[in-house]
């Protein structure tokens, strides 16, 4: 059977190792898969096992690859997987990767949608079904997306369509009141509010004659 005939620090890279296998170089690893695996030298090692380091070492090239991603930014488990299935990553290595990832907090479906929902809701004007589409689009749940906007938004967005359409008034001023209405209707329709709060807003908003050009 074949054995590991010795493992050693490569030269360049301090934190990987060189296996060498019947006197051979078998492949590099990172210094974790050695301790996981509890490699050592003298070791017999079938071809399953052999097939199980490379794996290992895969791994710890994935999660590196989706830790740098994250880092950037906060990002869903199904945007996580997008990119490495465009990176030509075996699916099956790269769903164990996030499911251990997903284990220790590091991908949360749910944490992203209040998040998302909260900075996009107050910072940007978006109503329900915006962030509804948004988050679907991103690859969360529909359970996860309901709950978040339960927990993250008021029972009626009322308040925001009618302070938004307020602001977003003055920008129409000048124009007939039928042309101004039905561009400040399609502002707010495309923030994703819902017809009955945009009605009474839009109303109150441009309430008389606003004057032609």
């Amino acid at each position: 059977m074949p054995r590991i005939t010795a493992i050693e620090v490569q030269e360049r890279r301090k934190k990987r190792r060189a296996i060498y296998v019947d006197d051979a170089f078998f492949c590099g690893v990172d210094q974790e898969v050695i301790a996981k695996l509890r490699l050592q030298p003298g070791q017999e090692v079938d071809p399953g096992q052999l097939r199980h380091i490379t794996e290992a070492e895969e791994e710890v090239r994935i999660r590196e690859r989706c830790l740098r991603l994250l880092d950037r930014r906060a990002r869903t488990r199904r945007e996580l997987s997008d990119r490495l299935r465009q990176d030509d990553i075996d699916p099956g290595l790269a769903e164990r990767v996030l499911d251990r990832l997903q284990e220790q907090g590091l991908v949360d479906d749910q944490s992203f949608a209040r998040l998302f929902i909260r900075d996009r809701s107050r910072a940007h004007g978006l109503g329900k079904r915006r962030l509804q589409a948004e988050l679907t689009r991103r690859g969360v749940a529909r359970e996860i997306v309901e709950q978040a906007l339960d927990e993250e938004l008021p029972p009626e967005e009322d308040d925001d369509c009618a302070a938004l359409a307020r602001r977003k008034a003055q920008a129409y001023r000048g124009l007939p009141l039928e042309v101004a209405r039905r561009r400040l209707t399609a502002f707010l329709a495309r923030r994703g509010f819902q017809w009955q709060s945009i009605r009474p807003a839009v109303e109150r908003a441009l309430p008389g004659e606003t004057g032609s050009r």
